[in-house]
């Protein structure tokens, strides 16, 4: 491990609690989604499906402990009424591939996550696969 290595860890760290804050905050303002739990990586999100009565689960692909990828095979598989969007930074044709083959449902760039994200997950939970179909 070099010197910058903790420093660097803790920074991400941080980052993502902070976006976890900012998406729970935007989410709470729409009346028809409710946020329930929140998990920092991919084993804690595979153990709140046995804790909570889960409908959607958003998925970072870049998580500790189990990827993204391997929780959402897990979840899909374990909890087959629970719906998957990967929010991700990786927005490459390979990511969102590997999303859909693991059992996501849709797939929302960070990027874009405002402008998409709500009405992907109303649209996920209505039953439609969104946004992986179209992004191909």
């Amino acid at each position: 491990m070099k010197a910058g290595d903790s420093h660097d860890q803790s920074a991400a760290r941080q980052n993502h609690k902070r976006l976890r804050k900012s998406l729970r905050s935007f989410l709470e303002h729409h009346p028809d989604i409710q946020v329930i739990g929140e998990a920092t990586n991919g084993r804690e999100a595979i153990e709140r499906c046995n804790e909570l009565e889960v409908d959607l689960i958003l998925m970072d692909l870049n998580m500790p402990d189990i990827d993204g990828l391997e929780a959402t095979r897990r979840i899909t598989a374990g909890f087959p009424h629970i719906n998957v969007i990967v929010l991700t930074m990786q927005s490459d044709h390979q990511s969102k591939v590997a999303a859909l083959d693991a059992g996501a449902k849709a797939f929302v760039d960070k990027n874009n996550a405002v402008e998409e994200l709500v009405d992907t997950i109303r649209s996920v939970v209505g039953g439609a696969q969104h946004a992986l179909q179209s992004e191909f």
